[in-house]
């Protein structure tokens, strides 16, 4: 959604302050007495926490690696220093990789003789709030690997970050109008709203788990039942549809759910998806809140004959009737164009639209909740595009509820896969 000049300028970067703000928290000596502390307690570190194909060791490794490239990147200040507790970290970490006990509080200093004074230091911080015991190694473990996912998931919304950063040097010169600011700003919100779906570290801080774990302790029941407590009032909703197909059926649409509605052409299939979004919204019309809104997404028909469709059921209008008058106004308009050239009759159709669309659409809505509109060509739009269209809706002040795409099978895939030989034909 960001225009490519833009873009590129975002990417000619070379730091970023947010970046670097971000960074800092993983270079703090206390981040590294962490690490140290946890990495000198004598416990399986591997154990429990990730697969064997990709080990606790190893991805504390490449993380260090990591770590130490956005060092030079970002010109983060006492680089030297920071570079020292890498290394310290890193020759603790290969040691403790023979064995699990080879390396403790009590012998550290007789496997680590040529350390300056920082690194004593701070081994001895690490030493003074040692971990008692095993439930407490597990506690940091966990949290020194969500740490390193944070991280990364820093590193994958570096494109946003430096987008807010160029935002404020491009608006504060003298030759940007408010217009061209404004709507730098909006691509720069856009792009960093589609950078949110990357932070899946955050949502497990903001409550939302991805996984469970029931039929153990009290304490377990009792977390599961304040996560569920946490989803039905903040991530569920349920809309009864007005059709008894559907609400005795499978009782209503309800959050995460997706319905498939099939069959040939020219079998009523989008009229019926338009009917269903009018008994939806009149049958849930209490439950809306401001700015709630359901997009209706179309990959064949024209938007204005799909806003023809919405005015005749909403209104409840026989369809011909609003066709017809779609074909006066047309015949009133070339006689116009032949024998005057005012803008009375322009404002005479323009009322007559107001109130038509006043009279059917927003007398069902009643304000409450919108329906955004969208069309797109056939084989072009995916469910990407789908998904970064709903983040340009958020940063106008939308929140969607429910999404209706017409003709889903006409949508272009998210990713093109290509194969590197012909195994995959081969097989079938």
């Amino acid at each position: 959604m960001v225009s490519n000049i833009t873009q590129g300028l975002f990417q000619q970067k070379d730091s970023s302050a947010i970046a670097k703000a971000f960074i800092s928290s993983f270079v703090a000596e206390s981040f590294f007495v962490d690490m140290v502390r946890t990495l000198l307690f004598p416990a399986d570190f591997n154990k429990g926490f990730l697969s064997e194909q990709n080990t606790a060791i190893e991805y504390i490794k490449d993380f260090f690696i990591d770590l130490s490239r956005q060092c030079d990147q970002l010109n983060i200040p006492n680089a030297k220093l920071i570079k020292n507790n890498i290394r310290l970290s890193s020759t603790i970490l290969n040691i403790r990789e023979s064995g699990s006990t080879i390396i403790d509080y009590e012998n550290v200093f007789q496997h680590l003789t040529s350390l300056d004074l920082g690194q004593q230091k701070l081994i001895q911080k690490a030493i003074t709030t040692k971990l008692n015991d095993i439930k407490e190694f597990r506690a940091s473990t966990e949290t020194i690997l969500s740490n390193i996912q944070a991280f990364r998931e820093i590193n994958n919304i570096t494109a946003g970050l430096n987008a807010i950063d160029f935002f404020g040097e491009y608006a504060s010169k003298p030759d940007v109008s408010v217009f061209e600011a404004l709507k730098l700003w909006k691509e720069t919100m856009v792009l960093n709203y589609n950078e949110l779906s990357k932070l899946n570290t955050a949502d497990k801080l903001e409550g939302e788990k991805d996984y469970f774990i029931i039929g153990g302790s009290k304490e377990s029941s009792r977390d599961l039942a304040k996560a569920f407590v946490h989803y039905l009032k903040t991530g569920y909703s349920f809309f009864k549809t007005g059709f008894d197909l559907f609400d005795h059926n499978i009782e209503g649409f309800e959050s995460s759910s997706v319905h498939l509605i099939s069959a040939p052409s020219n079998h009523g299939k989008s009229l019926f998806m338009i009917n269903l979004i009018n008994t939806l919204i009149r049958a849930n019309i209490a439950d809306f809140e401001e700015d709630d809104t359901i997009l209706f997404m179309t990959l064949e028909d024209n938007i204005y004959k799909v806003m023809r469709r919405y005015i005749s059921i909403f209104g409840n209008y026989k369809q011909d009737v609003v066709i017809n008058f779609w074909k006066r106004c047309n015949e009133a308009f070339k006689s116009q164009a032949l024998y005057s050239d005012d803008n009375i009759l322009d404002a005479k159709i323009e009322d007559m639209f107001f109130n038509l669309f006043d009279a059917s659409v927003r007398t069902t809505t009643k304000g409450k909740v919108k329906i955004a509109l969208r069309h797109a060509p056939e084989n072009i739009f995916s469910a990407g595009d789908l998904s970064k269209f709903i983040d340009v809706l958020r940063v106008e002040g939308h929140k969607v509820r429910a999404v209706v795409v017409d003709y889903v099978d006409t949508m272009a895939p998210t990713v093109v896969k290509k194969w590197s030989n012909s195994e995959y034909e081969v097989q079938g």
